[in-house]
């Protein structure tokens, strides 16, 4: 399904990171290996999905409220797991700062929850805020991701 142009540029961003997720979903090496993935990732955190999860939050989630309700059963979920992925994120982070060990179910289980994230995001979030929003509302998220 092709998404409105308001929301293609969040929806573009999700390539990356399923490549990222699979990464981790299927690493299984040692633990030099696992501390130079959980680097790598938390470097593409912090360019990459930071700016997109403040992007949804700023943007299309306060606009779906306005249109579906501030407790909506979409935003609440986004929102759920965007705490629990920066939760994971956090713990990652510290990890590496205190040089613990990281295993590959660790790293897995990260890559499974942002996997399922951007699915939850592409199968229900969207196509919701498409159906709720109104074509001012999609473009001025369109106007402002493009600013």
């Amino acid at each position: 399904m092709k998404r409105h142009p308001g929301l293609q540029p969040l929806s573009r961003e999700h390539h990356p990171a399923l490549v990222q997720a699979k990464r981790l979903r299927d690493f299984s090496g040692n633990s030099d290996q696992a501390r130079e993935l959980g680097e790598t990732f938390l470097g593409f955190w912090d360019t990459e999905i930071a700016q997109h999860f403040r992007d949804e939050e700023e943007l299309l989630l306060p606009l779906l409220a306005r249109r579906s309700g501030d407790d909506s059963p979409e935003i609440m979920e986004t929102l759920a797991q965007h705490v629990q992925l920066r939760r994971q994120v956090l713990e990652l982070r510290q990890r590496l700062e205190a040089g613990a060990a990281l295993d590959a179910p660790f790293l897995n289980g990260l890559g499974d929850g942002l996997k399922s994230h951007v699915r939850f995001e592409e199968d229900e979030l969207f196509p919701s805020a498409e159906q709720a929003l109104l074509e001012d509302d999609l473009k001025y998220i369109e106007a402002q991701l493009s600013a």
